[in-house]
């Protein structure tokens, strides 16, 4: 006897796949094995629903493409503006010696 397909709405979908990027921007990867372990769906579903999805590209990014900025990129950006801020002092501190 075949098995019924489960249709998912497409609120259902999306919270699938916010978890995936949710979880992705956490931890780095993992995310589409645990969305499918926790909501009980299948791998190729949820990766399915992913290509669909606008943000998700299965090409790794290049160099040319624009990506979002993250709240890490953020703060390493403001780490790597104050650190050149506190060696120029450092130049001039040691310049006075």
């Amino acid at each position: 006897m075949a098995k019924k397909r489960k249709r998912y709405t497409d609120n259902a979908k999306k919270k699938i796949i916010a978890f995936v990027e949710e979880h992705n921007l956490n931890k780095g990867r993992g995310g589409l094995t645990a969305a499918a372990k926790k909501f009980k769906v299948s791998q190729i579903s949820v990766a399915n629903w992913l290509k669909q999805h606008s943000s998700f590209s299965a090409k790794p990014a290049s160099s040319k493409s624009k990506l979002p900025i993250t709240s890490k990129l953020k703060r390493m950006i403001a780490i790597q503006a104050e650190l050149t801020k506190l060696n120029a002092e450092y130049a001039v501190l040691k310049k006075k010696l």
